[in-house]
């Protein structure tokens, strides 16, 4: 009786050390949200980390935040699965439409017009008055793949007959912030970012030069047929777009931009506005 009793003791200690290890292994292999870094990494952190806590309390899946080395990163990201949701600007999702079409919209960012805006701009103190008066100067961009900080920007210098080498130089800073900083601080004479940074008070002595198209805001995007799927992915998303419907919500939606008031779902046909865009960057580029 006593070496009976023994081993179920020793059976009832191996089973909870199965289930011990089974929710560690759970526990270690949480979703991830993609974030690009059009911002810089302390302040997309303080973004969206909040909504992290937010979608794990109510999911009831772990959700960490993971914002990648580069723009064109969370694309790859997103396609090998090393993100499950991913938000992105309106250019890189283009750019992740032609490679995939195993896509699912989210949800994208709505401040009552659900267009994005930005900006060419200058120091408060340029000389510069008008587009043409770039050629000869310095420009910073974001990326290669910013919607705001490059694409649209090639657009309406190409426009005014500004190619690549009607410029001094021009150079990618990798966000919007350190491309106001550097216009700010005179390494160049113009640069083109979001409307956010044009409401930053670190950023008041910019001005605008000219303003650049609107199109369709940031998304959140998903794959078909990847770890977060069915059920669990029509959970995230219901949680995404009813964050208007309580105040925490409505205060998590701010902490993404200061005038977002929901996310709202989304047909890939909104971005088809931008993709008439895309021969900008060819033309401008040929000059080089």
């Amino acid at each position: 009786m006593r070496w009976l009793k023994v081993g179920r003791a020793i059976a009832v200690v191996t089973l909870l050390h199965m289930v011990m290890s089974v929710a560690t292994v759970v526990q270690a292999d949480p979703l991830v949200l993609g974030v690009h870094p059009y911002l810089s990494m302390t302040e997309l952190h303080a973004r969206f980390e909040p909504l992290c806590t937010y979608l794990s309390e109510k999911t009831g899946d772990d959700v960490e935040l993971q914002v990648s080395p580069t723009f064109n990163a969370l694309i790859d990201a997103l396609l090998q699965g090393q993100v499950d949701v991913a938000f992105m600007g309106s250019a890189n999702y283009v750019l992740l439409r032609r490679r995939s079409t195993q896509l699912v919209l989210l949800g994208r960012l709505h401040n009552r017009e659900g267009q994005l805006h930005g900006a060419i701009v200058v120091a408060q103190d340029s000389p510069l008055q008008r587009v043409d008066d770039l050629r000869g100067r310095r420009i910073a961009f974001v990326s290669p793949d910013s919607t705001m900080g490059y694409r649209l920007t090639t657009c309406v210098l190409q426009q005014t007959g500004i190619r690549a080498d009607d410029l001094a130089g021009w150079q990618f800073l990798h966000n919007h912030e350190n491309v106001a900083y550097a216009v700010l601080g005179g390494f160049f004479d113009a640069g083109s970012v979001k409307q956010e940074i044009l409401q930053d008070p670190r950023f008041g002595h910019l001005r605008v030069l000219a303003p650049l198209p609107t199109v369709a805001d940031h998304l959140f995007v998903a794959c078909k047929g990847a770890r977060l799927n069915g059920e669990r992915l029509h959970t995230f998303q219901q949680m995404l777009l009813s964050l208007n419907e309580t105040p925490r919500g409505r205060e998590l939606l701010q902490g993404i931009r200061d005038d977002v008031i929901a996310i709202q779902p989304v047909e890939d046909a909104a971005y088809d506005r931008l993709r008439q865009y895309d021969t900008c960057v060819d033309i401008f580029e040929a000059g080089r």
